[in-house]
This record gives C-alpha cells, structure tokens and sequence, in this order.
C-alpha cells in the first residue's frame, strides 16, 4: 500500500490548506501574512531549489522573501501532495509541485514540518529541491 493510499481525506485536506495558504501568500506579496505561517522563536530552516536562497533563521529568511517579492517574477503554482502525516502536535508533508508558466521547468519536490501551537499550526521547515528523478519518471511514463 503506498502513501497516498494511507494518506486520508482529512490529512490531505490539511496539506491542501497548507499550501494554499502559503503560495496565496506569493501571489498577494504579503510578507507580513507569510510571517504568521511561521513559527515565531526565529528557529526556521529554508532550504530552496534557488540559488542562495536558503536560511537557517526566520528573519533571514524573511529579509530574502522581502527583496524577491519587490521585483521577482510569481507564478501559481500546481500542487500534487504526495504524502501527509498528522500526529499530536507535530506535521510532515510531502508534495510535488510545478511552476505554471510557458517554458517549461522541472518539477519541485517539498517538504513540510509544522508544529501545533494551540489551535495553529507553524512551518518549522521546509525543503523545496528539483527533483532529480523526473527525467526518469518521464522516460518511464
């Protein structure tokens, strides 16, 4: 039995909710928005399938999100998550995601970790890399 398969409606929803939320943040440059969906101890890990994007703290993070959202290209984005797993007080997604735009660009693999604080959930990290394994898949298909 694969992911999706033990994946349920609920957790995929959450995943949805999750993204949705995020990239809606992209498209509105809301910085300030973007800042809520994280947690606020300043202890976030970025890594980003741009080059020198990644962050090892909140603030930087932000600072870089800041600068992209004056004069950086956003396009939506598909989303296709993969897996979802929602325990107590702490979440894991995995996603595939693609840019919709006329060239065509390789998939963008994601991961997620939140955590529950209260009745809010946070992104204590995420992961988004090209997927390696595209071309593969694609031969394959």
């Amino acid at each position: 039995m694969g992911i999706k398969e033990l994946m349920g409606a609920k957790e995929l929803a959450f995943a949805k909710q999750v993204f949705h939320a995020y990239n809606e943040c992209f498209m509105r440059r809301d910085l300030e928005a973007l800042r809520q969906l994280y947690v606020d101890d300043g202890s976030f890990i970025y890594f980003d399938n741009h080059a020198n994007c990644d962050s090892k703290m909140l603030e930087d993070h932000l600072a870089k999100v800041g600068e992209f959202f004056k004069t950086g290209e956003i396009v939506n984005l598909d989303t296709e998550v993969l897996g979802c797993i929602v325990q107590e007080e702490s979440a894991t997604i995995a996603a595939h995601v693609r840019y919709k735009q006329e060239k065509s660009v390789p998939r963008v693999r994601v991961s997620a970790f939140l955590e529950r604080y209260g009745d809010d959930w946070k992104i204590r990290h995420l992961h988004y890399s090209t997927d390696p394994n595209q071309a593969v898949d694609e031969a394959n298909s």
